[in-house]
């Protein structure tokens, strides 16, 4: 399809974390469940490339562990959902492929995710992925886990076993390693330490935690079965790399020149914060501006063309 334009054209059509071309050459690691739409496909990034446009922060996204629920899909692609307060409140721990722990849990969703781009160079390979977030049945009965409430009747996208042995065979991860990994966690998690990787001793960490749980609101033992799984995926709600913009929204060539009447917005635009995410809505609000300030620019810029 092709649209034409008498005069500017603001493109807001979002990042590439649903092109996994795009995803593949640009990305510092895995991104395979999007937490978006799967309408963000880089076709504005595509866009810009073609006429020139410099571009930055391709390696960067707004990075987020992810779960999926069998079923969920929009126009027949699986749909991902953000994981929050299944790792982060007291009574969970995430694994990795070898039953260890291997991050703060409770740290933010963006830094949290950047551990699953930890790559070993021994087993060649991203050797916290796959993850899997453990949980006891009280945990299932206090607190919601994704779309299940506290008390409901525990659903079939969780993996389900009376012993940490049986599960870690299950989700075919070392027995030996998840068993000693739970009861490290345990030793400590009576007393709400977390000595290896000081979960819960930033404030931070407390926003997904449990505020009436004792001494510590993110960490607590993992007690009696039975069991549950649950799969984490690397996610993200959307990519930081694109266009690069000037005050006004307008889209810069390689020379930090103005290409003539084209702005981008959003996520089509290269953020401009890097690797960090300040918080909640950091995509909502430069988009919001930009918006604005591109829409006053180019119309301040153009002349009427009668119809």
């Amino acid at each position: 399809m092709n649209i034409g334009a008498h005069q500017n054209v603001i493109l807001a059509t979002g990042g590439f974390e649903w092109n996994e071309k795009y995803r593949q050459r640009f990305l510092r690691g895995p991104l395979t469940a999007p937490a978006s739409l799967p309408l963000s496909t880089g076709d504005g990034l595509k866009m810009v490339m073609k006429v020139g446009a410099d571009l930055a922060n391709l390696n960067e996204a707004f990075w987020v562990p992810t779960v999926k629920i069998e079923g969920e899909e929009f126009e027949g692609t699986q749909l991902y959902r953000m994981t929050r307060g299944e790792r982060s409140l007291p009574g969970s721990i995430m694994v990795n492929k070898h039953g260890k722990r291997f991050v703060n849990e409770a740290a933010n969703y963006n830094d949290t995710s950047k551990a699953f781009h930890y790559f070993d160079a021994v087993e060649y390979g991203y050797i916290n992925l796959p993850a899997w977030i453990i949980i006891d049945d009280e945990f299932t009965s206090k607190y919601t886990v994704v779309t299940s409430l506290p008390g409901e009747e525990n659903p079939d996208w969780l993996v389900k076993a009376d012993t940490i042995t049986e599960l870690a065979n299950k989700i075919e991860v070392n027995p030996e390693n998840l068993k000693n990994t739970v009861e490290s966690y345990n030793n400590h998690a009576l007393n709400g330490k977390d000595p290896e990787f000081h979960r819960g001793e930033s404030e931070y960490n407390w926003y997904y935690g449990d505020p009436e749980h004792p001494i510590n609101p993110s960490v607590g033992p993992i007690g009696k079965g039975p069991y549950y799984a649950l799969r984490v995926y690397p996610g993200a709600i959307g990519t930081k790399g694109d266009a690069v913009i000037n005050e006004h929204g307008q889209v810069l060539d390689v020379n930090e020149e103005p290409i003539p009447s084209l702005y981008a917005v959003g996520n089509v635009a290269a953020s401009i914060m890097g690797p960090g995410y300040p918080g909640a809505g950091s995509t909502l609000g430069p988009a919001v501006a930009f918006g604005y300030l591109a829409g006053n620019h180019a119309v301040k810029k153009a002349s009427y063309i009668p119809g």
